[in-house]
């Protein structure tokens, strides 16, 4: 099976209505003890916040920070206290990859094998989902949830929606079956999971594939483009950049020249072009 493009992104959440909360002032200080080596947070006096020796630990994001003692993430609060408990195989900051300063992405291997090579990048082994800074998950579960781009990051829904098995899945592979959409900075899901590929090209228009056709629409999921053509391709003004049966990894778009990007529609042996904001061209 072809791997699927990503929107790379490379994206959470309820909004709360409020700042997030101020970081407190311990920084992360590392440690040898004979062959061991840990890490702790400190003041600037050098007053340890706990006596936990972490394996991995992450700067504050206002009140809270990502931590590792063994194979888990979990996030601990200024008092030094672990306020989301260790339960994630992978994990961000909270307001990390674009998103909203009170969510942050964590991960559920499929497997117990895939905690030792998991990071929050690779997709098709594990679910995804955003949470909020007391631990609530904030989104359903998804196979992929990319970072913030242009307001928006592309999520892929889980094979479970599908009665397909878990226990099979390799890195880097999404079924088919699985529908592509975009949630918002706070985790809104603004386009829905209908699509089967998705490309964002600018703030205001997405290249979507739908039943096997392609088209265009909008930030919020409005059609600018009918899902009608057989294959497309997008020149951002320099070069051509994005091809529809390109297989691999997000293209780089590039820096292309404003109002000279041009979207090339196929079907049927005829060729359609559009402009970079979906209005076809004569």
């Amino acid at each position: 099976m072809k791997k699927p493009l990503l929107f790379s992104v490379a994206a959470l959440l309820l909004l709360t209505g409020v700042a997030a909360p101020e970081s407190p002032d311990y920084t992360v200080c590392k440690h040898h003890d004979g062959p061991e080596l840990y890490y702790y947070y400190a003041d600037t006096a050098g007053n340890r916040l706990n006596d936990v020796r972490y394996a991995e630990a992450h700067p504050f994001s206002g009140d809270r920070a990502l931590v590792r003692e063994t194979k888990k993430y979990g996030y601990i609060d200024p008092a030094g206290k672990l306020v989301i408990p260790y339960q994630f195989d992978a994990a961000t900051d909270f307001g990390d990859q674009g998103f909203d300063a009170d969510v942050a992405i964590v991960r559920f291997a499929f497997r117990d094998e895939l905690r030792e090579f998991i990071n929050p990048w690779m997709y098709g082994d594990s679910e995804m989902a955003l949470i909020n800074r007391r631990g609530e998950a904030v989104t359903p579960r998804y196979e992929v949830i990319r970072p913030v781009v242009y307001e928006l990051a592309v999520v892929v829904e889980t094979r479970r929606n599908h009665g397909l098995p878990v226990g099979t899945a390799e890195p880097n592979d999404i079924p088919d079956a699985c529908k592509w959409g975009c949630i918002d900075k706070s985790g809104r899901e603004v386009i829905p999971c209908i699509y089967d590929r998705i490309l964002g090209i600018n703030e205001s228009l997405l290249l979507v594939k739908k039943d096997g056709k392609w088209g265009a629409v909008d930030s919020r999921g409005k059609e600018l483009i009918p899902c009608m053509y057989d294959s497309c391709l997008y020149d951002n003004g320099r070069k051509q950049v994005f091809r529809s049966d390109w297989d691999g990894g997000w293209p780089n778009l590039g820096e292309g020249i404003l109002g000279q990007g041009r979207i090339w529609m196929y079907a049927g042996g005829k060729k359609t072009v559009f402009d970079e904001f979906g209005r076809k061209l004569k």
